[in-house]
């Protein structure tokens, strides 16, 4: 996996900053180490960029004092703190760290000071949900059934990672249960549970012979596979959203973040991007929350969301290397580091990482989906077809679905179908009308499909969001291969889209 592409000046001003970022450098200082002239290191720092070393350094310093508050500041004045991470000027330090992290330095420590160090430990374990598998009830001749069942369910889950297998008294969700026959027949019944209320999560029963107890523990340990993931997920993001957010811990701060961070929507992927700083700031250790980070930075670069496409681009990768160092084999993050390498234009890594992530879990929707869209952006239409067929079989409420749909009508505008893919991509986009964007896609098949008014309307509706958006612009958001992305064009300029320029 590449890091982010800078310019070799840039690079060592950058890694000057960071070893000592208190010290007050000049410019012409800079430029002497770093081999350039200060108009070219200038330069360099806003085509990398979008900044200027000045404007590096301060970003550089406030996130020293904000770790420093968050982790050993509990009894050092911010004005201390401030000081040694080199701010002077105290006045305008505080309204630079309120701009940038929308609360007071005071605000910080005091939230430091209430939640103790327990929180950072709690933040640095909690990455999975807690499961106790009680033992099955056994009624009438089936204990030994009950026996070899339970002991499946456990093994499954232990295999696939998604959850923590704990102690009753210790776990969050219960999965209880009851085996009982009539002498010819057995039936398992499940059912999942939130262990403090008591609140019905979810049920199944399932039916076989007495003969063919491996069949019943087969289908058992699918039925819990496809389901128990994300019902859990589900459960754990409800409970987060109560929670005063100034009490969350890291893992907690991730589960509230998620839905903002797959809706594939600019406002929505800027509050997830807050709950997601403050979990890396909780703890720096936990791949998760920098894969998401990872991801709504590269989204924002590849959906237009942004007026600096090639700074996101260089923080998502920047995150998503980080987060694969520290990843432990969790599927769910395995999965949103593969689309944040997908989206930052490193098919390779995103292939790699998404054929581990469905070795763990091979139930995953999100991961057939995230395999689907690989091969999509490729030009290989009928495996990324399957795999978008499997992710909605696997998943068919689940709230991604939409942009199954889209990957569908992907397939059908490789192929040619243009007037297909013009209904799948109104599908999805009915589905999910948050995601506007897929009306530069949605535009050139009802163009090539002939239907020039429908086309028009669509690129309407796309540029009202989305003003300034090129052709250009377009071509270098996905990595669709050029045959695709020429297609694209055609049909963008044809129903009245500016075709703009590349850079250089």
């Amino acid at each position: 996996m590449t890091g982010p592409r800078v310019p070799l000046d840039v690079g060592r001003v950058l890694e000057l900053f960071e070893a000592d970022p208190a010290c007050a450098y000049r410019i012409d200082d800079l430029a002497k180490t770093a081999g350039v002239s200060p108009r070219t290191l200038q330069k360099h720092f806003r085509s990398a960029l979008g900044t200027t070393p000045r404007a590096a350094l301060r970003e550089i310093r406030l996130k020293r004092v904000r770790k420093a508050l968050l982790h050993d500041g509990a009894n050092t004045a911010v004005t201390d703190i401030a000081l040694r991470c080199g701010f002077t000027h105290l006045g305008r330090f505080a309204a630079d760290y309120r701009a940038r992290y929308g609360e007071t330095p005071s605000a910080t420590q005091r939230r430091h000071r209430h939640l103790g160090p327990a929180a950072h430990a709690i933040a640095s374990t909690a990455e999975r949900p807690t499961l106790a598998v009680l033992d099955l009830e056994a009624i009438g001749e089936t204990g030994r059934l009950a026996r070899s069942l339970h002991e499946e369910l456990v093994t499954s889950l232990a295999r696939a990672q998604s959850v923590a297998l704990m102690a009753p008294e210790r776990a969050r969700y219960h999965l209880s249960g009851a085996v009982r026959s009539d002498g010819s027949r057995a039936r398992l019944t499940l059912r999942l549970l939130e262990a403090r209320t008591g609140r019905l999560l979810w049920a199944d029963c399932q039916d076989g012979a007495l003969g063919d107890a491996f069949g019943l523990e087969e289908r058992a340990a699918a039925a819990i596979a496809r389901v128990l993931e994300p019902t859990i997920r589900a459960a754990e993001i409800a409970r987060a959203q109560v929670i005063d957010v100034e009490r969350l811990n890291a893992y907690e701060l991730t589960m509230r973040a998620l839905p903002g961070a797959m809706d594939l929507e600019p406002a929505a992927d800027a509050a997830a991007l807050e709950l997601l700083n403050r979990a890396m700031e909780l703890a720096p250790d936990y791949a998760r929350p920098i894969a998401l980070a990872a991801w709504c930075h590269a989204q924002r670069a590849a959906h237009h969301f942004t007026a600096a496409p090639a700074q996101e681009l260089a923080q998502a990768r920047t995150l998503t290397e980080r987060a694969a160092r520290l990843d432990r084999g969790d599927a769910l993050t395995l999965t949103v580091i593969s689309g944040a390498c997908t989206l930052s234009h490193d098919l390779e890594m995103a292939e790699a990482l998404i054929e581990r992530a469905l070795a763990l879990d091979s139930t995953s929707p999100w991961a057939w989906a995230r395999s689907g869209w690989i091969h999509s952006y490729r030009g290989e239409a009928e495996e990324a077809r399957e795999r978008f067929q499997i992710a909605l079989e696997l998943g068919p409420g689940d709230p991604m679905a939409f942009l199954n749909h889209i990957g569908l009508a992907s397939t059908c505008f490789h192929q040619g179908r243009y007037a297909e893919a013009a209904r799948w991509f109104t599908r999805g986009l009915a589905e999910h009308p948050k995601a506007v964007w897929s009306n530069r896609f949605r535009a050139a098949a009802l163009m090539h499909a002939g239907r020039k008014d429908e086309a028009r309307a669509s690129l309407g509706m796309l540029m009202r969001a989305f003003p300034d958006l090129t052709v250009s612009e377009v071509r270098r958001g996905l990595p669709f291969n050029a045959a695709y992305l020429d297609r694209v064009a055609e049909g963008l300029e044809s129903a009245g889209m500016p075709v703009g320029s590349w850079p250089g």
